[in-house]
């Protein structure tokens, strides 16, 4: 199954009339898809110590982006009031109590499939997004 990587105006068009929203950011994005032993020889690097066989899919690889939006779809995809752009889960509500609601099923799809988000670069309670 291919999925195209999202358009950040629909995607934001989605959203109108939400009047409050959460921004999750994952850590590592790529890492959260692992390869198996067939891939990971392909993109075995030689070094001079030893060879480099990543377990997880290295940033750069052209199926990256299209992978990860697979694996994000399949674990959120259906959730109404959630969109995805890129490494970013954004979760919208009319109210602090429905996005609290929507929030604790997306970090708890996040437990379930072993997604690790960046607190830092996360927030909560947002009367507007900034997308870039």
């Amino acid at each position: 199954m291919s999925v195209q990587i999202p358009d950040i105006n629909a995607s934001i068009q989605a959203f109108a009339g939400y009047k409050i929203f959460a921004e999750l950011d994952l850590t590592m994005a790529f890492h959260h898809l692992p390869q198996d032993k067939e891939s990971q020889q392909k993109l075995a690097i030689s070094t001079p110590y030893a060879v480099y066989m990543p377990q997880f899919l290295p940033e750069g690889i052209s199926i990256g982006t299209s992978a990860l939006m697979q694996l994000m779809h399949s674990t959120f995809g259906d959730m109404a009031s959630v969109t995805l752009i890129h490494d970013n889960i954004l979760v919208a509500a009319m109210d602090e109590a429905e996005l609290l609601s929507q929030v604790k099923q997306v970090l708890h799809k996040c437990i379930e499939v072993e997604i690790q988000l960046k607190t830092t670069k996360s927030g909560f309670g947002m009367q507007e997004l900034k997308v870039s």
